[in-house]
């Protein structure tokens, strides 16, 4: 693995690292004003979303053209994330009362997919 390699795994890791901050703590303040498990999640993974998406693309991936094709590549990703992230959220909290730890737990699950899908799908370069 060369310098380059290690420096945008680095900034990849960095990236997805606060990104799961950012979602859990929005998450859980959310949750305790509204008290509403999927609204919550839902607002927090959209905000955490945007952060990440403009992070990858202007750091990680050091993309600075516009083009269309990522960005619903990326909604692709985002609508697939949010779906996946939902439904264990809901699993997890049927068999425990705890939403935050569900809401950890659906995240450490979905931050691999979200990995090959911004790697592979999203910021794929061409040959």
């Amino acid at each position: 693995m060369n310098y380059r390699s290690n420096s945008k795994t680095a900034r990849w890791a960095f990236v997805a690292g606060t990104t799961f901050i950012l979602d859990a703590l929005f998450f859980y303040f959310l949750f305790k004003i509204l008290d509403n498990v999927s609204i919550s999640n839902l607002m927090s993974f959209l905000f955490s979303t945007c952060y990440n998406f403009f992070m990858h693309k202007h750091w990680t991936y050091e993309d600075s053209v516009w083009p269309r094709l990522p960005f619903r590549r990326y909604l692709a990703l985002l609508i697939t994330s949010i779906i996946i992230n939902s439904s264990l959220i809901h699993i997890f909290l049927y068999f425990m009362a705890a939403p935050l730890l569900s809401k950890i737990l659906a995240s450490i699950i979905t931050v691999p997919l979200n990995y090959v899908g911004l790697r592979s799908f999203v910021f794929k370069k061409s040959n």
